[in-house]
């Protein structure tokens, strides 16, 4: 399934960066609804809003970010509701306590091999990473996530050898990095020129940071669900078309026809 919002050119592409969890990965899969219950939990509700959408669009908004952005929303909301807010790094650890159990077993399952890798991978996702190393295009991986995590399981689902060690993420409690900063050197080191750059994301910011070079961005909206449905998230979507996507997908499973487009 594939929305477009503008044509896309994918002739000139050279270069593309790739999201982590979300947009290639499954392993955090429900994440969303994980943070959206913390947010329920301590944010004041008010009767002329549904407090769990309204949530749910406060998150997306920064989804691409490191978490601990999301949690300083958090407390700017308690505190603008009338609440008594605690310390952002407070909700985040409420968030990432509940998050390593459910990833936890997720990784057992597969160090254990009693889930495949193609399960915690969103549809079509291996098919196209080996479609577009075939094309000679070199790929690369830009996470929120701590750079540790993205790399122990990108090499669970079996995907490390297409990004030829070109893994970037926050290293440690390292809030100075940005994915704008890795993007930028990205282009710099591989001399990637105005529309050579394309991005997948399920976050509005890796595709507000491609556009903003001059690269194609495509949203990846998958609804994180079990069984997967193949349908894109609207929540998603319409926060990734705000953003600037031009295409949006509900998978990979179409992507590899936009090069023949």
């Amino acid at each position: 399934m594939t929305q477009f919002i503008r044509p896309v050119e994918l002739h000139r592409i050279r270069h593309i960066v790739f999201d982590f969890d979300g947009t290639l990965s499954l392993i955090t899969g429900g994440w969303s609804d994980v943070m959206t219950d913390v947010f329920l939990e301590h944010l004041p509700q008010r009767d002329s809003d549904n407090g769990r959408t309204f949530a749910r669009r406060e998150i997306l908004q920064l989804n691409g970010k490191p978490s601990i952005h999301q949690m300083f929303r958090l407390v700017e909301l308690v505190t603008e509701r009338g609440g008594q807010a605690v310390e952002a790094r407070a909700y985040h650890e409420m968030f990432c306590s509940r998050l390593r159990t459910m990833v936890r077993e997720r990784r057992a399952a597969l160090e254990a091999g009693t889930h495949t890798a193609e399960v915690m991978l969103v549809p079509g996702a291996r098919a196209f990473l080996e479609t577009v190393r075939a094309r000679g295009l070199k790929l690369s991986l830009v996470s929120g996530s701590e750079l540790p995590i993205v790399r122990k399981e990108a090499g669970l689902l079996g995907i490390s050898h297409f990004f030829e060690g070109r893994i970037f993420g926050p290293d440690g409690d390292d809030q100075a990095f940005t994915k704008r900063a890795a993007i930028d050197r990205i282009v710099e080191e591989y001399s990637v020129g105005p529309g050579e750059l394309l991005a997948f994301g399920d976050g509005p910011v890796e595709i507000q940071e491609t556009r903003a070079l001059g690269g194609v961005a495509i949203g990846i909206a998958c609804v994180e669900a079990d069984p997967l449905p193949g349908e894109i998230d609207e929540g998603k979507s319409i926060v990734l078309t705000a953003a600037g996507a031009d295409a949006v997908l509900a998978d990979f499973r179409a992507a590899a026809a936009l090069f023949a487009a």
